[in-house]
């Protein structure tokens, strides 16, 4: 929690995504005209208008490209990234990467928001925890089972070698899109 960090001088802080949000919209009133032109905003995500955009002619990646560069100027953010960025790069690693991994072209936002390290989104009745860092994704995991093996992992494990495990416990094919390894230490 930010409270916390900040008693540590920890740098931290609250993004005020509603406010942000207002901004935004005020924002793009003022570059194309009074209209409705952010639709939502859902898991730091925001999602765009996309028929009025292209009712209004505007180049969809202009315009995503465009609030991006916008957001990055707000505190707490680390990095706005468009739509457009995702279809065209193969992230290797780093942040963008985990980003990367749980982007869905049919299903992702418009412009994905990473937050800095301590800082967590609020809006008037929630705090969310849902950013790329070990903090928020190293997870500890309990096996538990009279085929599982007595051990202890202290190796990173990543979440996509998850179904490989579980489909070696149970002794079944991997999953045709499976790209991960199962946990030997279990087995042995």
């Amino acid at each position: 929690m930010p409270a916390v960090l900040e008693e540590n001088r920890i740098p931290s802080g609250y993004f005020q995504r509603n406010q942000a949000i207002m901004l935004l919209k005020s924002y793009l009133n003022a570059i194309y005209g009074e209209a409705d032109w952010v639709k939502g905003y859902y898991e730091n995500q925001i999602f765009l208008n996309r028929t009025l955009i292209e009712d209004s002619k505007i180049q969809l990646e202009d315009i995503q490209k465009q609030i991006a560069r916008f957001l990055i100027q707000f505190s707490g953010v680390a990095s706005a990234v468009p739509y457009s960025a995702f279809e065209s790069n193969d992230f290797s690693n780093g942040l963008l990467k985990k980003i990367s991994n749980g982007f869905s072209s049919q299903r992702s936002g418009d412009i994905i928001i990473t937050l800095n390290p301590g800082w967590v989104d609020k809006d008037d009745y929630v705090t969310n925890h849902n950013s790329p860092y070990d903090y928020d994704s190293h997870v500890p995991l309990i096996w538990y089972g009279w085929s599982v093996n007595r051990a202890s992992v202290t190796r990173k494990v990543n979440i996509s070698d998850m179904a490989a495990t579980l489909s070696g416990l149970c002794k079944i094919p991997l999953p045709n899109a499976s790209t991960g390894s199962p946990m030997d230490e279990l087995f042995r």
